[in-house]
């Protein structure tokens, strides 16, 4: 009963409504995080590592993305892999501001949903093909510090790109 009726209401549109809502609003680094980032990265980076879901929306809209990933793999990871493999990223450093926090809160997500993400996708291929062209064209931009934080940070990639960035 319980699995029909969750079936029934996270039907596979209602996931990517959810996932896309997460991406565009619920992920997105705030104001004031930015303040804070720009003036002492470091504490940022271990305050949000300390924040409980009944802290901050922001972390607990890691864990509904988290939870619908484990849910629906498949249609969360297609959601990604849209913007992921986008145009708009091979344009980053012309794109407005709000368009640099939405793919912050995408590389959040498929950082922390990388295990899952790695099923649909190679990541050494798509640092290489995608995710490195675009951090070379960014090391003119004034927004490289805002796109990076999260990417440097996550989990399932950080490895690779931060050998991919020494060789940059």
């Amino acid at each position: 009963m319980g699995y029909t009726m969750r079936a029934h209401y996270f039907s596979p549109e209602r996931v990517v409504s959810i996932t896309q809502l997460l991406l565009g609003y619920l992920l997105c680094l705030a104001p004031d995080d930015l303040i804070q980032w720009v003036n002492e990265p470091e504490n940022f980076l271990v305050s949000e590592e300390q924040l409980q879901p009944s802290e901050s929306l922001k972390c607990a809209a890691e864990n509904l993305f988290l939870s619908l990933m484990d849910y629906d793999p498949a249609n969360v990871s297609q959601v990604l892999l849209y913007y992921l493999q986008s145009e708009d990223l091979r344009l980053l450093n012309n794109l407005s501001d709000s368009k640099v926090l939405f793919y912050d809160a995408v590389f959040l997500a498929a950082g922390i949903g990388s295990s899952t993400l790695s099923r649909y996708i190679d990541p050494a291929q798509w640092i290489q093909m995608s995710l490195g062209p675009m951090i070379s064209s960014l090391f003119s931009s004034p927004n490289i510090g805002a796109v990076l934080v999260t990417t440097s940070y996550s989990s399932g990639y950080a490895q690779i790109m931060r050998r991919y960035v020494r060789v940059i």
